[in-house]
C-alpha cells in the first residue's frame, strides 16, 4: 500500500469534492488504494485552516461546515505521532513549521509528501521521502502501484 503524508491544503481542497487532483487523492484513500497519515500537529493546522474566512462562502451556502470537514479528517487520516523524530533538524529553512510533515513521513514510513507548498516542494527529496505535487502524484499513481512500493 502506498503511504502518503498530505498537507492541510491538499486535504481541504480534496474534501470540497470538486473534480480536482486533490479530490482524486481523497478518492484513492476512500478506496483504500493509498493510506493518508497525519499527526496532532497536522490536525491542528488543518483545523485552523478550514476555519479561515476565505472558506466562508462555502459555509454560508451550507455546502460544508468546518465541523463536518474536521470529522471527515478523523475518518480519512491514520494518526501517528512523531514525538522526538527529527526534532533537532531544520529541513524547510524558510518555514520550519513545515518540518512536521517530514517528521511524520519518517515515523510512518511514508515515501511521499504530497503538497502544493512551494517551499516544501523545493526540498524535492529528503532521505527516502519524495516531495511531490498532487498533480504529479496522481499522474504517476499507476506507475507507483505497478512498482508495488510499500
Amino acid at each position: 500500500m502506498i503511504k502518503i503524508v498530505p498537507d492541510a491544503n491538499v486535504l481541504i481542497s480534496g474534501m470540497f469534492g470538486f473534480p480536482s487532483y486533490p479530490r482524486k487523492i481523497i478518492s484513492l484513500a476512500l478506496a483504500k488504494e493509498v493510506i493518508l497519515y497525519g499527526s496532532q500537529e497536522t490536525f491542528d493546522e488543518f483545523c485552523r485552516k478550514v476555519r479561515l474566512p476565505k472558506f466562508k462562502r462555502y459555509w454560508d451556502a451550507q455546502i460544508f461546515t468546518p465541523e463536518k470537514m474536521i470529522s471527515d479528517y478523523r475518518t480519512l487520516i491514520n494518526m501517528r505521532e512523531p514525538f522526538d523524530t527529527l526534532v533537532d533538524i531544520n529541513i524547510v529553512k524558510s518555514d520550519p513549521d513545515d518540518d512536521k510533515y517530514f517528521r511524520l513521513a519518517k515515523v510512518c514510513g511514508a515515501k511521499w509528501i504530497v503538497t502544493g507548498d512551494k517551499e516544501v516542494l523545493k526540498i524535492k527529496k529528503y532521505g527516502n521521502i519524495q516531495i511531490i505535487t498532487v498533480a504529479d502524484f496522481v499522474k504517476s499513481y499507476t506507475q507507483l502501484k505497478q512498482s508495488k512500493l510499500p
